[in-house]
């Protein structure tokens, strides 16, 4: 049945699109555009009650407009002499089935047809008219429905606001799309304020998920505290949990009896679960020389990031140019990213891969690989740096993926640096310093947050104190494109977390661009600071989310309080892990699904 609906893509996209011819003779067409709303796909949900402006117009015209003849595939026309009006459409003619084929007057007549979704599931729906002010009198009003079964439409004269569909079956399409017809006559101008299945929807059900750090099983509640559902599992996160669409969990677990030294935020292990909590794929990230830890990031098309560190040797260390003081029991770990893809049931390959070790500078010896001056090479990393640790060098917590740019964003702890590295290069262009959409091969596209990082000891101020999940805010969301983290700050800055939104500053071509001799902004676009500062604090882990409407859900990992604050900085929300070890409440951080989020289908209403 959809195929004789082809020719009206043009006409329904929108949802909506108003039919309104003028009189033969000397009378001139009425061309009157409703406004239509910018997302048309939010006609998409089930239930949802849009409408457009409903005016009448002086007369309907005899034979048909060449709009919908020509783009529609439908013909609007009216047989003035008895009196008759209807629309002919590849589904059928479209004609209200009244007495003798009679509708009265065909002055001031005004014609709609919108697209509505309809969930036949249900057993009586109802389709609810509601006017911008006054209401057209009693009688004037038709609604026709396509008839999916029978091939035709059917009309009813609306005696009221409301129409009780008996069968809904009949009207929706596999698509569950529903098409109704509104025609007003009537000698006045009326706006048809919404036309939509039952009432206004209720806005879906939030819900945050979180893993507890000394627990085992990952939690999903409402903003009541209420648990909703809980995946089981044999081993503590390490450290982050995604819900994915298909409903499966994601987690990073912690996996005893590596050979590299065991730091914070240490795993080896991914697993993905089903809703009930069984295994479907695992795979080790686990070697003599290298160990998954913190964060992995799922990617469009099944592929995971992995935060990953590397063990590097003291020769080969020193070769590079590390300083001897520097290495802690002969060896220092560099993190790396590895994409993986999922083989069945278990196991992975490596599809991609990136090295900071690749991408290092030192100023100590010109005879040693990589010599240069450390604040002349911003894309390059000083193998000297060491702010936070010997052994764990860079310590990278967290990573995110942007799609529109095939970029992968970096919190580098170990620099109290953000990092940002091109995704589109190959493994051996992410080894160098060219190619890649970006043309830098694997080189920083762009850092912020601690200057010193790279050498500028003047002109630029350390923004950043041991941050965690930086992250784009999604496209749609106010702020979109701006990054998003949670400072974590120190016993010695005064012991208070802040929340910071950046505008990385770019050129025309999307190239991130310098302030002078550092990486811009010099301060955050938006700050929150909590009242008082130092009554949110978290020294390690923690989180930040934007969300739809603005406000943003701040996760505190070593407390496990989760606070949702608008963008004036007011406490809306606030909830806190109440699944403790003792007096340990702590979580890697929380992140807050809608309840029409596809992975949540399974949820039991």
């Amino acid at each position: 049945m959809s195929q004789m609906w082809k020719h009206w893509g043009t006409m329904l996209c929108a949802a909506s699109v108003l039919f309104m011819l003028a009189g033969c003779g000397g009378a001139h067409s009425v061309n009157l555009s409703p406004v239509q709303p910018a997302d048309a796909s939010a006609y998409d949900a089930v239930g949802e009650r849009r409408g457009v402006p409903l005016p009448a117009v002086s007369r309907l015209a005899a034979a048909s407009d060449e709009f919908l003849s020509e783009q529609v595939g439908a013909a609007f026309a009216a047989d003035l002499p008895n009196n008759l009006a209807f629309v002919s459409t590849p589904l059928g003619i479209l004609t209200p089935a009244c007495e003798d084929g009679r509708l009265g007057s065909l002055d001031e007549a005004a014609y709609c047809l919108y697209r509505l979704r309809l969930d036949a599931s249900q057993e009586t729906p109802t389709l609810t008219l509601a006017w911008d002010g006054l209401a057209p009198a009693a009688g004037t009003c038709w609604i026709a429905l396509a008839d999916w079964q029978a091939g035709n439409w059917q009309w009813h004269q609306l005696a009221g606001n409301e129409l009780v569909l008996a069968e809904p079956e009949r009207h929706s399409d596999a698509e569950q799309r529903c098409f109704a017809a509104v025609m007003l006559l009537d000698d006045g101008a009326f706006s048809l304020a919404t036309i939509g299945f039952g009432p206004e929807p209720e806005p879906p059900v939030p819900y945050n998920l979180f893993a507890p750090m000394m627990g085992t099983t990952t939690y999903l509640v409402d903003n009541e505290g209420n648990v909703a559902h809980s995946w089981p599992s044999d081993f503590k996160p390490a450290a982050s949990v995604y819900l994915l669409e298909d409903g499966h969990l994601l987690r990073s677990s912690a996996l005893a009896g590596s050979v590299l030294q065991q730091g914070p935020g240490a795993g080896g292990l991914i697993q993905e679960l089903a809703w009930d909590g069984s295994v479907v794929w695992s795979s080790e990230v686990s070697t003599d020389t290298l160990l998954q830890h913190h964060d992995i990031e799922p990617l469009p098309g099944g592929n995971i990031l992995v935060t990953a560190w590397e063990r590097i040797a003291e020769e080969h260390a020193l070769a590079a140019g590390r300083l001897p003081d520097l290495l802690e029991d002969g060896e220092v770990y560099a993190d790396c990213i590895l994409e993986i893809g999922p083989l069945e049931s278990s196991g992975h390959e490596v599809v991609w891969e990136w090295h900071s070790w690749d991408h290092i500078v030192q100023d100590v010896d010109p005879l040693l690989p990589n010599y240069g001056d450390v604040s002349e090479h911003l894309e390059l990393v000083d193998v000297n740096y060491a702010d936070h640790g010997h052994r764990d060098w860079t310590h990278c917590n967290a990573v995110d993926y942007n799609a529109d740019l095939d970029q992968i964003a970096l919190s580098i702890h170990g620099f109290d640096e953000l990092w940002i590295i091109d995704h589109s290069t190959t493994s051996e262009e992410a080894a160098g310093h060219g190619g890649g959409r970006w043309g830098r091969g694997g080189d920083l596209l762009y850092r912020w947050g601690n200057p010193q990082a790279y050498g500028v000891v003047s002109g630029g101020s350390k923004q950043l104190e041991g941050q965690h999940d930086v992250q784009w805010i999604p496209d749609g969301y106010p702020g979109a494109g701006h990054l998003l983290l949670f400072n974590n700050g120190s016993f010695a800055t005064g012991r208070f977390s802040t929340v910071y939104e950046l505008i990385p500053p770019t050129d025309e071509e999307g190239n991130y661009v310098l302030a002078g001799t550092f990486f811009g902004p010099e301060e955050p676009c938006w700050t929150y600071i909590h009242n008082p500062p130092t009554g949110m604090f978290s020294s390690s882990m923690s989180g930040a989310q934007r969300l739809p409407d603005g406000n943003t859900l701040i996760s505190l990992g070593d407390s496990g309080w989760m606070l949702e604050v608008t963008l004036e900085g007011e406490l809306v929300w606030d909830y806190t892990n109440p699944y403790p070890d003792g007096f340990n409440h702590s979580i890697f951080r929380a992140t807050r699904i809608s309840g029409d989020y596809p992975g949540l289908a399974a949820l039991a209403p």
